[in-house]
């Protein structure tokens, strides 16, 4: 018996272009529709749902939002991102909810079908190569500084304060952070110590609130 996929996409072209190719598979025997979060949870309450594949960026809920939703009501789903945004701060943020896989919409049609299969038959996670190189080269490329500064950031001290206590200037400090927020894809200082957490640069105290 074949799968029952439901595709959470708001641009319907795309939309309907990922369920023309996934129809065609002999592993899938229904495609359902959604234009945005809001939707994919009402589409799961009315139809057996095995895979969501769900976009990030979509109206009224988008996929983070989504994702969570669905890890706490349907946690047994897969879940696969698919996704214009290769940056590490999304790829953090919807793993760490529990996405299944991240594929990124620049993967040829080859590439997807290969990706969800394996995803579908074996339980495997796929990251798209776009994802993986950029997550690499935010791990490798933050200086020595650039972790210190962050790991200040992760404390709560401030641009005055960091700046007093590395001994160096204000600028200094601003230039830093600009880097370090290009590098992780966000100036967000959740986004920051959350991949500061994820690569071991920084854990929190369980008995903080």
């Amino acid at each position: 018996m074949g799968l029952n996929v439901l595709i959470a996409e708001d641009h319907e072209i795309f939309r309907n272009a990922i369920a023309d190719t996934l129809i065609q598979l002999d592993e899938v025997d229904a495609v359902f529709h959604a234009s945005d979060g809001r939707e994919c949870l009402q589409q799961l309450d009315k139809h057996p749902t095995d895979v969501v594949l769900l976009d990030l960026s979509m109206p009224n809920m988008d996929g983070i939002h989504c994702i969570e939703k669905i890890r706490a009501q349907r946690s047994e789903i897969p879940a696969i991102v698919l996704t214009q945004y290769d940056e590490p701060s999304f790829f953090r943020a919807m793993m760490s909810r529990g996405a299944s896989a991240y594929l990124t919409k620049s993967t040829s049609s080859a590439d997807f079908i290969k990706d969800f299969l394996a995803i579908v038959r074996y339980g495997e996670c796929r990251i798209s190569q776009s994802a993986l190189v950029k997550l690499n080269e935010a791990n490798k490329t933050l200086t020595t500084r650039e972790l210190e500064i962050l790991f200040n950031i992760c404390n709560g001290l401030t641009t005055h304060e960091i700046a007093e206590s590395l001994h160096i200037s204000l600028n200094t400090v601003n230039s830093h952070r600009t880097s370090i927020a290009k590098k992780l894809g966000s100036n967000k200082v959740a986004d920051m110590m959350k991949w500061a957490v994820l690569n071991g640069h920084f854990s929190i105290d369980p008995c903080m609130k």
